[in-house]
């Protein structure tokens, strides 16, 4: 046997594991940055919204929200309520500018939300990465206050009546304040959710 077929023979084994080892290397990796996949629940919920919350994410806030998809998947509803279905639309915001997304919904209906015809939630991210559903109440989506003082911003919702909830950020949380007139509401220099979450979104299709 000659020399160079005895050094191949010998660099054989080693060179067979490197190449073995490769690919279990590039397999766990690839597997630690796939995302989980997206539930239907939660797909239906963001319905094509943009968003930086991964699927795990989307997937935990629809779970935190109690809502039942509909046997058609184009709608939701409360348990033991499957006769009076309802809509839900997202709205992605970032309240506080910490760079971590927050959630609006505005959902429901006269079954679920009595005269007001529906409801608003607020889930507000923590630095984990996970929800706590801030606020919730009958009426429209609020009007946020602009106030650069404020680490959250106040927000007015809009409900039937003639006068309209304010609510603040207290301790970690958002707390009732007081009802203000439609007279006192002009006063303030305020912002629709609708587009403040419009501005977000156009945010992050300029990151891509």
């Amino acid at each position: 046997m000659n020399k160079h077929r005895i050094i191949y023979l010998l660099l054989l084994p080693v060179f067979v594991a490197n190449c073995s080892m490769q690919p279990v290397e590039n397999t766990e990796q690839k597997d630690a940055n796939n995302d989980v996949p997206l539930s239907v629940g939660a797909k239906v919920l963001f319905n094509k919204k943009i968003s930086a919350l991964s699927n795990q994410q989307k997937n935990d806030l629809f779970k935190k929200t109690s809502f039942i998809l509909t046997k058609n998947k184009d709608a939701f509803y409360m348990d033991e309520a499957e006769d009076f279905p309802f809509n839900a639309q997202v709205f992605p915001v970032d309240l506080n500018n910490d760079g971590r997304e927050d959630i609006f919904l505005l959902w429901g209906n006269t079954f679920t939300s009595g005269n007001a015809g529906s409801s608003v939630s607020l889930y507000i991210q923590n630095e984990k990465g996970s929800f706590t559903e801030s606020l919730v109440a009958e009426g429209q989506l609020p009007l946020i206050i602009k106030d650069a003082k404020k680490s959250y911003p106040d927000l007015i919702l809009i409900a039937p009546g003639v006068s309209f909830p304010l609510w603040g950020w207290r301790n970690d949380d958002y707390t009732f304040i007081a009802q203000i007139s439609a007279k006192k509401l002009k006063t303030y220099n305020t912002e629709q959710v609708e587009l403040v979450s419009q501005r977000y979104q156009k945010s992050l299709q300029l990151k891509k």
